[in-house]
């Protein structure tokens, strides 16, 4: 598994987490601790989703468009730039 996926799945089980914590926080009494907990867990939410989402998008884009084919082909550029053909 690359270090890619598996900040992928922490970020996800980080969520899942903090959801349930969410969850418990929402209905319990209210209180400045229940406060504390909504805002943590619901900062905490938003991050790792975030950040997930972020992941996801990056590794799955679709790749370029191939380069069309170099027309130039038979031409080469020696170091100083100027272009000069190959014989062949």
């Amino acid at each position: 598994m690359t270090r890619t996926a598996r900040s992928f799945w922490a970020l996800v089980a980080i969520a899942a987490l903090a959801m349930g914590t969410l969850s418990k926080a929402v209905v319990a009494t209210p209180g400045p601790a229940t406060g504390i907990a909504v805002a943590l867990s619901a900062t905490l939410l938003a991050v790792s989703l975030a950040l997930a989402a972020r992941i996801l998008v990056r590794t799955e884009r679709h790749p370029r468009e191939p380069q069309p084919p170099d027309d130039r082909a038979d031409n080469t550029t020696d170091a100083t730039g100027s272009t000069r053909s190959i014989p062949g």
